[in-house]
């Protein structure tokens, strides 16, 4: 690649940064690196790829299933708000006292919304975590049959 070619493409790399659009598909990690984002992120509203979650319904019960490897206990924390399952942590890979000779696994910041469209049975939400695997179940209210309602006309 000549010299001339180079400055194109790193002309053109700038410009894809600096775009609104194509620059989100790329973000900067705390070490100044940049890494893909979610691209599904701006087209399906799930926030963030970490952790990878499964949710399924069995019975009356939801129950997620996060993967969190490597992580400790005090790293991460979960909470159920306006209809969300929030899992928010950090992966902290970044060493002090450390001469990386490869450094591929970044620390990171993540938090994830799954949202629940079932009424909650909040005081009788449990969570496990064993071996890196998240298990959130949460109980939900049994499907109620649909009522008419009434219109009301003023007179």
């Amino acid at each position: 690649m000549s010299l001339e070619q180079f400055r194109h493409l790193l002309e053109w790399s700038t410009q894809v940064q600096n775009d609104p659009l194509l620059g989100s598909l790329s973000k900067k990690n705390p070490e100044g690196q940049i890494v893909p984002s979610n691209p599904g992120s701006l087209f399906f509203g799930q926030q963030g790829s970490v952790p990878r979650c499964d949710v399924y319904k069995s019975g009356n019960t939801i129950i997620v299933e996060a993967e969190l490897p490597g992580i400790e206990r005090e790293n991460f924390k979960v909470q159920l708000a306006k209809g969300e399952i929030i899992i928010q942590g950090k992966y902290m890979t970044l060493l002090p006292n450390r001469e990386y000779l490869i450094k591929e696994r970044p620390s990171l910041k993540f938090e994830k919304k799954l949202s629940i469209p079932y009424q909650v049975i909040r005081q009788e939400i449990k969570t496990s975590f064993e071996e890196g695997l998240l298990v959130i179940i949460i109980p939900i209210h049994e499907d109620e049959e649909a009522v008419d309602i009434p219109f009301q006309m003023d007179t």
